[in-house]
């Protein structure tokens, strides 16, 4: 480990080739990297025998690696798709997956909502919490 230099790093990381020919080159690397990474992290922090001393001064993998592109496109459900989602559902959760599936409401956003929050007149939903703890409802922007 005390011989891996930022060089050394730098020259795999361009040299990198995944095993399978089919596999995603920059995403191989990327997972390859960040185990590297925190092996040296750890051997460059740790406390290691008698003396405490870490095993390396400190840690060579110095790449600010770029995330690789995402490999697929988005999937979005159809209406009809939600609906027989929701359909599927016990009674209960129903509408919260006709308010994720058409509204984009996050999980917790659907679990935290009470009847007094929607107002199917104006159709909106309203759910604001102060760190007081107390409902702030206005009209939406």
């Amino acid at each position: 480990m005390r011989d891996i230099t930022a060089r050394d790093v730098q020259h795999w990381w361009d040299a990198f080739r995944p095993v399978s020919r089919h596999a995603n080159r920059e995403k191989r690397r990327l997972q390859a990297y960040k185990t590297l990474h925190a092996i040296m992290s750890s051997a460059a922090t740790e406390p290691v025998g008698f003396d405490g001393r870490p095993i390396i001064d400190r840690n060579p993998c110095a790449i600010r690696a770029a995330r690789p592109k995402v490999d697929h496109e988005p999937v979005i459900a159809e209406a009809d798709q939600i609906r027989a989602l929701a359909d599927a559902m016990p009674e209960r959760l129903a509408p919260t997956v006709i308010l994720a599936g058409t509204l984009g409401l996050r999980e917790g956003e659907c679990l935290a909502l009470m009847r007094r929050d929607v107002d199917l007149r104006r159709v909106t939903v309203c759910r604001a919490w102060r760190a007081c703890g107390s409902t702030i409802c206005a009209r939406p922007r």
